[in-house]
């Protein structure tokens, strides 16, 4: 099998990814829980369409320095750099807000929406250059589940620890927790980097991504089929928060009951990539990602027509645990065939600058519904989003077959 010839032919760094994989999300899920109860605590799910504009207008200065920066580093390089910084941003977020320095909550909650992508983007670009499409269907698989299981049990621990210490004092486990994991990228994985993931040009690499992008048709399919499904989960998460804001008040209760959200849909996923390496063998990636959302529209159709906290939780865990497991195995297939800087200055416009900056655009939808009192449509809203993400998951299957088989001809 492809999936026990890679294990075999290099143990030491699958399961250095591996273990890069559940740090990376257990430290997320002490964040998410926490940062988010701490705004509504703060500014009030109102706020959220204004801190998702932020984040649009934030990631895009990150785009710019990560893509500089690719151009001059090593993939494992720039991978140490930027869990280093996380943590040193945290250390400096967590003492203002300590302080109580005003907007440093509203900053807080950026931090915690960006520095995951880049350091996702990190982990994901590295592994893409290390394993071939063969290969990957499985190893991928094992990646995501233990991504998953990392969330899972931060979820279930930030709860208790918020509940004894508070919110604040549980947010400070990510300071050590990245600075360690900083060492270890430098001086651990790196030294699995293959030598195409050192090679860089001189040039700048934003204008390369941007020009991947209009160059090609596919990436520009995966744009916008990356912005729509954020899009559709970000509309749910905002229903997700106003709910969870009227019916839990106090901010480590909320905390707690983020978490435990959170840990189920990281157990759910977990269950999922468990079949990922199966179901990519069985179906392909385009068969795969064409089912998401036609599953997606069951939950979503129920919280459409049974607004209320139950219905929307569920609603967002089917959104995540598909976003974490299959849909996201898949989506890093779609990349494979295609030339070095198309799949990693070209992936890094789509998965850094594509998932963010769909917050922008969705908080502008949320901002007209609520001028217009239409907060209860968003499930409907969500139902439409879903018949977009079908299109352009058809148009990428057809994208990823042709790329395949020229491939296999050349090769």
């Amino acid at each position: 099998m492809d999936f026990k010839r890679s294990i075999r032919a290099d143990l030491p760094r699958t399961l250095a990814l591996a273990s890069s994989a559940y740090v990376i999300n257990f430290g997320y899920e002490i964040a998410r829980p926490a940062a988010e109860s701490l705004f509504l605590s703060a500014h009030g799910s109102r706020s959220l369409p204004w801190v998702w504009l932020a984040v649009a207008v934030t990631v895009t200065i990150v785009v710019g320095v990560y893509q500089r920066l690719a151009a001059r580093l090593d993939l494992g390089l720039l991978f140490g750099i930027c869990s280093a910084i996380t943590a040193g941003a945290f250390a400096l977020m967590l003492a203002l807000v300590g302080l109580g320095v005003p907007a440093s909550v509203f900053v807080l909650y950026v931090l915690k929406d960006v520095y995951i992508v880049v350091l996702i983007e990190a982990f994901w670009s590295l592994s893409n250059v290390v394993h071939r499409l063969s290969a990957a269907r499985w190893v991928y698989g094992l990646y995501m589940l233990l991504g998953s299981l990392g969330g899972a049990s931060a979820g279930w621990l930030v709860g208790p620890i918020a509940r004894r210490y508070g919110t604040l004092r549980a947010l400070w486990i990510l300071v050590p927790l990245y600075a360690a994991f900083s060492l270890y990228v430098l001086f651990v994985l790196r030294r699995f980097a293959p030598k195409e993931a050192v090679r860089r040009e001189s040039s700048a690499s934003w204008d390369e991504g941007i020009a991947a992008l209009r160059a090609s048709k596919y990436l520009g399919a995966m744009f916008l089929m990356v912005a729509t499904a954020q899009v559709a989960t970000t509309l749910i998460d905002y229903a997700y928060n106003t709910t969870l804001e009227a019916t839990y008040s106090d901010t480590d209760a909320r905390t707690a009951i983020g978490g435990q959200v959170y840990s189920a849909i990281e157990l759910g996923a977990a269950l999922l990539q468990l079949l990922a390496g199966p179901v990519l063998k069985l179906l392909g990636a385009p068969i795969t990602v064409l089912t998401i959302p036609i599953l997606m529209s069951l939950p979503i159709g129920l919280f459409a027509v049974t607004p209320g906290l139950a219905a929307v939780a569920v609603a967002k865990a089917a959104g995540k645990i598909f976003d974490y497991s299959i849909f996201r195995a898949a989506k890093e297939l779609f990349y494979i065939p295609l030339d070095y800087t198309e799949k990693t200055r070209g992936k890094a416009i789509i998965d850094i600058f594509g998932y963010r900056v769909a917050k922008g655009a969705t908080s502008l939808v949320v901002l007209g519904l609520m001028a217009r009192e239409l907060g209860e449509v968003v499930g409907f809203v969500v139902l439409g989003l879903l018949g977009v993400w079908l299109v352009l998951a058809l148009r990428i299957g057809r994208g990823f077959r042709t790329l395949v088989s020229r491939k296999a001809e050349v090769g």
